[in-house]
């Protein structure tokens, strides 16, 4: 009997969005995830990931981009900078557009604050709250009309258990072996980490919620997905009394979380 860690993704949760991308950006492979990590819900945010695949740059699909997004993206003078930011707008766009068609993603422009949060800008004034994440050649974007939301997604490296004691602290040791078995702490530390990016991009509070102002309190598996409770740390400024919820999974090499309203 699999244990929760060893769950795989069955495919039927991915399917290819937009073959006319296909077609302009071969060297990108787009799906979606539709229900992964989300519960069913009238307007459920959609989860794009954009994958980078060959040795060549490819020809990035300007018509995708508003002129703004093409001005930035030609600021950007290393081609795996490029790459990243650029695949993490798609991703967002293409979230978008899932929930409020029929918009291209020509017509969605994902601006950032002066604080880095990424928001989606839409005809008519309005906007979208929107979350990108990227990690290990993928990038993922997460859109939710609800409100603020946040997603992370993140490569097992040896560098995880190098930075251990930056984002994880000892009350949280019993429970990585509640995440994955001891074999495979790689695995523990990436869904710790991912979760704590999660909360970290979805709460609006500043500075940043640390790494360790979050401690994990709780792990509830439900077939693959781990859901995370959080309690925040007592200290010398005032963070919310409850923390949201993050759903979190591993997706082979990676691990990926994403926090909604």
């Amino acid at each position: 009997m699999k244990q929760p860690w060893q769950g795989e993704v069955n495919e039927q949760h991915y399917s290819h969005f937009s073959p006319k991308t296909q077609d302009l950006f071969p060297h990108w492979q787009a799906r979606e995830i539709t229900s992964l990590l989300a519960p069913p819900a009238p307007s459920p945010p959609w989860l794009i990931q954009q994958v980078v695949q060959g040795q060549e740059e490819p020809a990035p699909p300007l018509e995708q981009l508003t002129a703004t997004e093409k001005t930035k993206l030609a600021s950007f003078r290393l081609a795996k900078r490029r790459h990243e930011w650029l695949a993490g707008r798609l991703a967002a766009k293409a979230a978008v557009c899932q929930i409020a068609p029929p918009l291209s993603p020509a017509q969605v422009e994902i601006s950032t604050s002066e604080r880095g949060r990424p928001r989606a800008r839409l005809p008519q004034g309005r906007t979208m709250a929107v979350s990108i994440s990227h990690s290990g050649g993928l990038a993922v974007g997460l859109a939710s009309p609800a409100g603020e939301a946040g997603i992370d997604i993140q490569e097992l490296v040896p560098a995880l258990i190098r930075i251990r004691g930056r984002f994880v602290h000892h009350d949280e040791e019993r429970l990585l072996a509640q995440l994955a078995p001891p074999d495979e702490p790689l695995a523990a530390l990436g869904l710790l980490w991912s979760a704590k990016e999660a909360l970290r991009k979805q709460l609006e509070i500043w500075p940043l919620l640390g790494f360790l102002e979050a401690r994990l309190s709780r792990v509830a598996w439900q077939g693959s997905i781990a859901s995370l409770t959080f309690t925040p740390k007592p200290g010398q400024r005032t963070l919310p009394s409850q923390l949201p919820q993050v759903q979190a999974c591993q997706l082979g090499n990676f691990t990926l979380a994403a926090t909604i309203p």
